[in-house]
């Protein structure tokens, strides 16, 4: 018999929640946050929701210009 909340992935850690905040603060967004933590993007943003963490819409780096 399976464990029914690992059957769909595994738990969340604390160094792994750690990271979500450190990344989330440097601005990252969560497409850029999947790599590190080797999860998907539904599942960092349901993660950050739980924690109550912002996430960034876009990656940081140059802002685009206005006319």
């Amino acid at each position: 018999m399976t464990d029914p909340v690992n059957s769909v992935g595994s738990r969340w850690t604390p160094e792994e929640d750690g990271l979500l905040r450190s990344l989330a603060a440097a601005g990252e967004s969560a497409a850029a946050i999947t790599k590190p933590l080797k999860r998907s993007e539904h599942a960092v943003r349901k993660r950050a929701l739980r924690l109550k963490i912002k996430l960034s819409r876009f990656p940081p780096g140059p802002k685009a210009k206005g006319k």
